[in-house]
């Protein structure tokens, strides 16, 4: 049987491909025009035409003097392919015959050929494949009928669930011929199979170690693709292996207008792609007459378009308008169902990909940002009075309602949607400006920064939304508190949110996101998909990632992706929190890097005081489970009175049992498995999940949930640790019930390890009733200090000396390592002390009318400003100087294993601006204060060298 046509909507033959040319510089390759599948000949299909006939005149729908031509119409002039005849049963082919005969007479009583649909579909019901039929015009995307939902069914049914395990591959064809003598309609037949993996996969014929495709293909992608086909998807596979973005080639064919298509990628990468290219090419007036799709058993997608051009189309000349298709299908894969890329017959309706991402782009910048509070807002708030519970109340109701109940998301796009002319001239503008720059959002305050990565899930629609809403308003929040938290190292504050689409897969969110970064931060490009990157900025940039909510598990395959994507000079340095053994990570858990800079402030304060620590009783939030509430645990010896974790409530008025504390933090296990044995008569231990629990005093708790939610504001002790909890656990709405009906405090000093556990209204509230309270960007900063030098390791070392210092051999860390990481804890402990004396002296130097939240929130100012100047100053150009602080600044295991000079050498200028900076400036605010004078700066900076 013939094949569908290369050349026009009515006839030609699908092409081979010879193998790839080894030139990378080209993105177009020539291919022989000869066929690059073979569609085997149905040996019975006349036996079948026969018995089909005899099953119309059967059942006798047609009239049976014309069952004959409709029957040989069908299997003969209209051109379907011989798979159709070869899968379909005599029973179904003769129910299609009768259904486009139906469609027939249904189109002549409407006197219009046009209104001739034919829709027909065939799925197994043991989900081993399907097939559907359906009319369609070359080159346009149909809004209405079955043509309009056809392509995504199969994606949502088949293509998108498509696994290892579970794959389907797909054939899909234009029919040579017409739907009948009156109606121009072509017929497209979609054909579905479940992919059949052999159980034993043969034998590679490689010994390079590369995958070879047939040890991983169906069978039947086998039988019928030739050699040549094969030798380009084994080439594409590769690359697919390689990268986590689509693999994109462009072929031309020999002697004829038609271009092949090729896109690899990985399973589960994307959604909704393979109906979204088809959109994509008939914006730009071309048709397939074959599209494939092949699945293989390593988890790669290989899709191949046969894509002509439309005859007499008012559209750019196909040899031009494939390379956009070749972009743009980048686009697409990331944003496949973007809504401002709507169905249009070619560039007069609809926007183009790129500027429908322009679009899109410029809707979630409008939900950031248009819904910010407005001046009259701002005029209320100077009236009243935050540190007022009522008056704060109000702010919050007023801020909360002018956020949903104004700009929606909905809103905007419904504005976007209703004035696409706009949109049509501001990415003109923006193409004018920008082209061929391309921009990615990550939040951070200096060009050298460092921060957590963090997902947020949302349950449902309504918390997804107002996820949404938050999202910049949070990230931004967390980076500042980052950036006023890392005041004396190089790193600025960053801070990167990931928010998944309900059913996003978190892991495939987060890989897209750090590739997206890489592909900032590495100049490079991929021919015909990515040009290479303007930089109108003009500075070099160091972005750093460490571990947060939901990541934590992710910065190994980080770390490994960008030294897989060719960063081998800073691979090392790009994720913080890898693990110890693999990868040479310093864990901050391990080694108590953040509870060591707590400890300082607990320890600053006894000592201030004159108290002894066997007499101090504490509260404590986060439990031996977690980071730092077992170290808290391990390095305290005081009166724990009570520990409140994610599992419930422990308490003892006469002190929590050390030795069972420590055993449970040594075992890092949550409060649930304390041995009540070791509690006193007056100690109990209430889990979430217990109800009506009767406590020694003879108050009956109803729900184990609800009284752990408020159990930090029940208790009474000296110190209140916060090493975990919620973020504004304390605010100005509930901190009043820590305070007593004499005006008195439940605590008298609290230390904020756990990050934006109070709010700064509740902390000023506190202090205003003279609790001595420090907040967490200044207590809890032990963290990024370590990971500070985690980078400054990982920059600075070389990839055989990091291999052979850092990562452990034998599951033993070398001797370098050891030292390395006390070297971590000798300045966490030196930078927390410094800080906390400076606040300390500022606070007692102003007889106390300042509190101490403010003054360390000037101090991270001063500090950061002064940063800030010194960057941009020539000061970092004094050798002297600038050696002497390197000095002191580098931990000295780093600088007896490299020597100074081979350090510098290493460390890119920015990094070292940054680091000279940080150090001067922290060591001179720390010494003279916020106040110091330029006077006491000339004398400081004059001892620099020595």
């Amino acid at each position: 049987m013939s094949t569908p046509s290369a050349s026009t909507p009515d006839g030609g033959t699908p092409t081979e491909f010879p193998p790839i040319p080894n030139n990378g510089d080209s993105s177009l390759q020539r291919l022989k025009n000869v066929p690059g599948y073979s569609t085997p000949v149905f040996k019975g299909k006349e036996e079948q035409r026969a018995k089909v006939q005899a099953t119309v005149v059967q059942k006798g729908f047609i009239p049976r003097e014309l069952v004959s031509n409709e029957v040989n119409w069908f299997y003969t002039f209209l051109g379907i392919d011989d798979t159709y005849f070869h899968s379909e049963t005599v029973e179904v082919i003769a129910d299609h015959i009768i259904a486009l005969y139906g469609a027939k007479v249904l189109a002549y009583t409407k006197r219009d050929p046009s209104k001739l649909v034919i829709d027909l579909e065939n799925i197994d019901p043991k989900s081993n494949g399907a097939t559907f039929i359906h009319t369609s015009s070359p080159g346009k995307t149909v809004t209405e009928g079955p043509g309009s939902v056809c392509e995504n069914r199969i994606d949502a049914l088949y293509l998108d669930k498509s696994t290892p395990e579970h794959a389907y591959r797909l054939e899909t064809y234009r029919s040579l011929g017409s739907v009948s003598a009156t109606a121009s309609q072509q017929l497209r037949c979609y054909f579905i199979t479940k992919c059949k993996f052999p159980v034993k996969p043969p034998a590679s014929a490689r010994s390079d170690g590369k995958t070879d495709i047939r040890t991983v293909s169906d069978p039947v992608f086998l039988e019928k693709a030739s050699a040549n086909t094969i030798e380009i998807y084994q080439s594409v596979m590769w690359n697919v292996e390689k990268r986590y973005g689509p693999v994109i080639e462009v072929f031309e064919v020999e002697g004829s207008r038609e271009r092949r298509l090729v896109i690899g990628y990985k399973m589960g990468g994307t959604t909704k792609f393979f109906s979204a290219l088809s959109n994509l090419y008939h914006f730009y007036s071309l048709y397939s007459t074959r599209k494939y799709v092949e699945q293989f058993s390593n988890g790669i997608t290989i899709i191949s378009l046969y894509l002509n051009p439309l005859p007499n189309a008012n559209a750019p000349p196909i040899e031009h308008s494939i390379f956009q298709v070749m972009k743009e299908a980048s686009l697409l894969y990331t944003l496949p169902d973007n809504p401002f890329f709507y169905a249009g017959s070619g560039a007069s309706s609809g926007h183009a990909v790129q500027e429908a991402v322009y679009a899109y782009c410029g809707w979630v910048f409008a939900q950031h940002f248009c819904n910010r509070l407005g001046q009259a807002y701002l005029s209320l708030k100077n009236i009243l009075d935050e540190n007022n519970p009522t008056h704060a109340e109000v702010l919050n109701d007023i801020k909360r309602r002018f956020r949903e109940e104004t700009f929606t998301r909905e809103s905007i796009a419904q504005v976007i949607h209703a004035h696409p002319h706009l949109i049509n001239l501001l990415y003109v503008n923006f193409a004018m400006v920008h082209y061929p720059e391309v921009d990615e959002a990550q939040l951070m305050f200096r060009d050298v920064a460092r921060g957590g990565i963090r997902i947020v899930m949302s349950r449902n629609r309504e918390s997804y939304s107002i996820n949404q809403r938050m999202l910049f308003d949070e990230n931004y929040g967390l980076a500042s508190t980052q950036n006023l938290k890392n005041k004396d190292i190089p790193e600025g504050g960053a801070k990167g949110t990931i928010l998944p689409a309900l059913g996003a897969s978190p892991l495939l969110c987060f890989e897209k996101y750090v590739d997206a970064i890489i592909d900032l931060l590495i100049p490079g490009q991929s021919p015909g998909i990515k040009e290479r990157l303007v930089d109108l900025y003009g500075k070099p940039e160091l972005l750093f990632f460490g571990p947060d909510e939901g990541t934590a598990d992710m910065m190994d395959w980080a770390a490994l992706h960008a030294r897989h994507r060719g960063a081998d000079a800073w691979w090392k340095s790009f994720t913080t929190g890898k693990s110890a053994e693999t990868l040479g990570g310093v864990p901050h858990d391990t080694y108590g890097m953040t509870s060591l800079s707590i400890r300082q402030y607990v320890l600053g304060i006894y000592k201030q005081l004159g108290l002894r620590e066997k007499d101090i009783t504490k509260v404590q939030t986060g439990g031996p489970d977690g980071d730092l509430g077992s170290n808290e645990i391990k390095l305290s010896s005081d009166k724990t009175i009570a520990v409140i974790d994610g599992s419930g409530v422990l308490a003892d008025p006469h002190g929590i049992n050390r030795e069972e504390l420590i055993r449970l933090a040594t075992l890092r296990v949550p409060i649930s498995h304390f041995d009540r044995s070791k509690l006193s008569k007056d100690g109990y231990v209430v889990l979430v999940e217990d109800q009506d629990v009767k406590l020694p005093s003879g108050e009956v708790v109803l729900d184990g949930t609800d009284f752990r939610n408020g159990a930090h504001l029940r208790f009474k002790a000296d110190l209140l640790v916060p090493c975990g909890g919620r973020p504004e656990a304390v605010n100005i709405s509930n901190v009043a019930a820590l305070v007593d009906s004499e005006g008195k405090p439940h605590f008298k000093y609290i230390v904020e390890g756990a990050n934006l556990f109070i709010t700064q209204q509740a902390r000023l509230y506190l202090e205003k009733r003279k609790v001595i309270l420090y907040k967490d960007s200044s207590a809890n900063k032990g963290g990024v200090t370590s990971s500070s030098l985690e980078v400054l390791a990982g920059l600075s070392l070389s990839s055989e000396e990091y291999t052979r210092l850092m990562i452990f051999k034998d599951g033993k860390p070398s001797e370098f390592y050891q030292n390395y990481v006390k070297d971590i804890q000798q300045k966490i402990t030196e930078n927390a002390a410094a800080e906390f004396h400076c606040i300390w002296k500022e606070h007692a130097r102003l007889q106390g009318s300042k509190p101490r939240t403010l003054i360390s929130d000037e101090l991270s100012g001063k500090l950061n400003a002064l940063q800030e100047e010194l960057e941009a100053s020539d000061l970092f150009d004094d050798v002297p100087s600038k050696r002497g602080v390197m000095n002191r600044a580098i931990p000295k295991t780093l600088i007896n294993e490299l020597g100074l000079d081979t350090f510098l050498d290493r460390l890119p200028e920015a990094y070292q601006r940054a680091l000279f900076s940080s150090w001067v400036a922290s060591h001179f605010i720390y010494k003279y204060g916020v106040n110091g004078s330029s006077v006491d700066f000339f004398h400081f900076a004059r001892d620099l060298a020595v």
